[in-house]
């Protein structure tokens, strides 16, 4: 079966150019896993805990602030370019950029403030913290919406229309500082430390990527004539907006939870788990980055039963990535953990959980992305918003009883659910299965009714 697998030429595609895009990801996110191995060793449990609940704040306000810009640039910038459409090219560049920095620099204004408010007894130490992350939602905002100009517009500095991502660089500047004060004999004992080599690295990607747009935008590009279609572009940044805001919360709500019906020792543990899980994260990423072109072609052309195969090849595949990750931690994961410190070697329990979460997502196949292809992203959207509705109410039943093997729970239940619900939604009203698992059930019950 695997080597039938191996043999599809178009699966042969997106494997190629998943490993590709894969390969960049990879690099960032080894790059972020030894920050954050380093960092967790030197400030422990609960100083790292404080740095991952900030930073998880610091990312929603950056979804928030995006505002689906970066895929609006992706999709418009591509076409006007192809088009020769100069005037909405330059408009679509301008348009985005001011508003994302209108955007973050509102939301993190309205975070300092919200931190200075003495009701809320925010020590000095958390303050300076939050008002770093105000830094970082501003810088890795605009850094993020100018990738997808250069993803539009096809930069050199990109792996088959897939740009270095910013959030990579920002890693790998990131581990360099790190590894550079580290030489020096500096060690860092605040986690409001390790913001501030964050904010410089955002800040320098900022640069580089503003650098990158003025010189990628073709000579007949000039900034003073630009056209706007704000509306449509606004309309397009909405669902996408609303998708990646529930998204968002959802990776970042058992945090959040965490930190409030816990301790901050166990939002340190659980992110260093979730930091491993991610990796498998990764894997389903690239594929069905790669794989939505494809996805898109076959769907405009009607061709569902290549649709079809596709999608239980690619989920055969991700499955098998992410259930050999799960085998690799039940035997080595307090190894994997203790490089972290030995403080971490107690999350072995919630690693597995997490992920199993991630063989339910692969399994499902992707699901999301269908969705929207098909013309159902604000369904998606609805979808998305309800669980992370569910997953918040199940973090304040499981946590307080739980802790962080609690909030792993609700994340394994919640997986599982919406894939379900998504699938039965596709599988409904387009009569598509993105799922394995729905495959061979389905040949199964057409065999077993030929049979009789």
């Amino acid at each position: 079966m695997l080597t039938a697998l191996l043999n599809d030429l178009r699966l042969r595609h997106v494997l190629s150019g998943a490993a590709l895009t894969m390969g960049v990801k990879i690099v960032g996110a080894a790059a972020a896993f030894g920050f954050h191995v380093l960092l967790a060793r030197q400030i422990g449990a609960e100083g790292y805990g404080q740095f991952s609940y900030v930073l998880s704040i610091a990312a929603m306000l950056s979804v928030i602030s995006i505002f689906g810009t970066n895929v609006v640039n992706l999709k418009y910038a591509a076409t006007y370019a192809a088009q020769r459409e100069w005037g909405l090219l330059t408009g679509i560049v301008c348009w985005s950029i001011v508003r994302v920095s209108i955007a973050s620099v509102a939301v993190s204004t309205t975070l300092a403030l919200i931190v200075l408010v003495p009701v809320l007894n925010v020590s000095s130490a958390e303050r300076t913290s939050f008002f770093l992350a105000a830094l970082i939602v501003v810088f890795g905002s605009v850094a993020v919406a100018e990738a997808g100009i250069l993803r539009g517009l096809r930069h050199p500095l990109s792996l088959r229309n897939s740009p270095i991502p910013a959030r990579a660089l920002r890693s790998l500047l990131s581990l360099a500082t790190m590894l550079a004060l580290m030489g020096t004999g500096v060690t860092l004992e605040q986690s409001y430390q390790a913001l501030a080599i964050n904010a410089v690295s955002a800040f320098a990607v900022l640069a580089v990527t503003t650098s990158l747009v003025l010189r990628a935008l073709p000579a007949n590009a000039s900034l003073r004539q630009r056209e706007y279609r704000s509306r449509q572009w606004m309309s397009t940044a909405l669902p996408i907006c609303l998708m990646a805001i529930a998204q968002s919360l959802q990776g970042q709500v058992d945090i959040l939870i965490l930190k409030h019906f816990s301790t901050i020792d166990d939002v340190g543990v659980f992110s260093a788990a979730s930091r491993i899980s991610l990796i498998v994260g990764f894997g389903i990423a690239s594929i069905s980055s790669v794989m939505s072109p494809t996805m898109a072609e076959l769907i405009t052309l009607n061709m569902r039963a290549e649709l079809q195969r596709l999608l239980y090849q690619t989920s055969a595949v991700t499955f098998l990535w992410a259930i050999s990750a799960l085998l690799f931690s039940f035997l080595w994961g307090r190894e994997i953990l203790s490089l972290f410190g030995p403080d971490f070697v107690r999350g072995y329990a919630t690693l597995l959980l997490l992920l199993s979460a991630q063989c339910v997502i692969a399994l499902a196949g992707n699901l999301g992305m269908l969705m929207v292809l098909t013309g159902h992203q604000v369904t998606a959207g609805w979808i998305y918003s309800i669980v992370v509705v569910g997953n918040i109410g199940l973090d304040i039943i499981l946590v307080p009883v739980f802790g962080m093997e609690g909030a792993a729970m609700a994340s394994l239940f919640v997986a599982l659910i919406s894939r379900i619900g998504i699938g039965y939604f596709l599988g409904r009203r387009e009569g598509i299965t993105a799922s394995l698992i729905s495959g061979l059930w389905a040949k199964l019950c057409s065999k077993t009714a030929y049979d009789s």
